[in-house]
């Protein structure tokens, strides 16, 4: 089974906007896009990069948020009709939010991207209602979808999963649909330290020491595959917890400019079905010199599923 995974598009649509929508948080933010990040963003390269995808034919798709800029419904319906047109399918892709689709209260209370992008967000479990944390059930794959979107003040991105998200991750790692198969856990915060603790303290995931004893509770010594994005740059790591369980960040989506680990990249990953676990994985990015993209990275996979004692 091959599953792709990209982060961070960021998509900007301010079409049409009256002023009065940049008040507060998104003053900045608008100030910040228009002088710095607006440049680099580009949507040709996010296009290339979905093109791209569709043309390695992968089994799956995964998007770890941050599909909007400033998180107006507009930015979200854009992103979602480019969707539609590289043929991307409610069922073919798996999707949750990130720190900037949630840029504001109004956005995150009302969650506004389960309104707009919900098809992408439901579950094969409990009902199929859209909702985290959600699971797809894909081949081998156990994809769980959670949701660390929060409101924060301005100049702070900080996420949260919360207590009852983190319980419900606990059963969901139990129940045995997810234990026959490989768990995938889609999150946009990595459950990772920053390189840098004044970073981490501005961006850094606040429960990630209960979210990682949730893992090691629920997923009972079995290996997993955690995909993340929000950093804005690749990064490869391995937790024991006391399985393995390999964590995958990936740069922006639509991203131009940087060193290779920042340019616009997105992981394509190989899996076995029997035993489930990685085969291989790809790394495929945006060259801006040629205009294409192409294999950055390949590493062969280690991790495997392993029998655990039924509870």
């Amino acid at each position: 089974m091959l599953l792709a995974h990209i982060s961070d598009p960021h998509v900007i649509d301010w079409h049409g906007l009256p002023l009065k929508c940049f008040r507060g948080k998104r003053f900045s933010g608008w100030l910040n896009f228009k002088l710095n990040r607006g440049r680099r963003l580009r949507r040709d390269v996010l296009e290339r990069i979905l093109e791209d995808i569709r043309a390695q034919s992968p089994d799956h798709v995964t998007v770890t948020g941050d599909v909007s800029s400033l998180g107006f419904r507009q930015e979200m319906q854009t992103f979602g009709r480019l969707l539609d047109t590289h043929g991307f399918r409610g069922d073919d892709l798996s999707l949750v939010p990130g720190n900037h689709d949630a840029y504001t209260p109004d956005a995150w209370r009302g969650d506004r991207l389960l309104s707009e992008l919900g098809r992408f967000c439901t579950s094969d479990l409990h009902g199929g209602m859209p909702g985290f944390p959600f699971v797809r059930l894909r081949g081998p794959l156990a994809l769980v979808g959670l949701d660390s979107a929060v409101a924060r003040p301005g100049f702070t991105a900080n996420g949260q999963l919360g207590h009852a998200q983190i319980r419900r991750l606990v059963d969901v790692l139990r129940c045995s649909e997810v234990r026959s198969r490989f768990p995938v856990v889609l999150v946009h915060h990595p459950p990772l330290a920053y390189p840098r603790w004044l970073k981490e303290v501005q961006a850094g995931l606040f429960d990630r020491a209960s979210f990682l004893r949730a893992m090691e509770s629920g997923l009972e010594g079995r290996p997993a595959l955690v995909l993340s994005g929000h950093w804005h740059f690749r990064h490869r790591s391995v937790l024991d917890l006391p399985g393995p369980v390999e964590v995958l960040t990936i740069s922006s989506a639509s991203f131009r400019g940087g060193g290779e680990r920042r340019q616009a990249a997105y992981h394509l990953i190989r899996f076995r079905e029997t035993p489930p676990g990685i085969r291989g994985v790809e790394v495929r990015g945006y060259d801006p010199a040629r205009g294409q993209v192409v294999t950055l990275a390949k590493w062969s996979g280690r991790l495997s599923a392993v029998s655990a004692p039924a509870r």
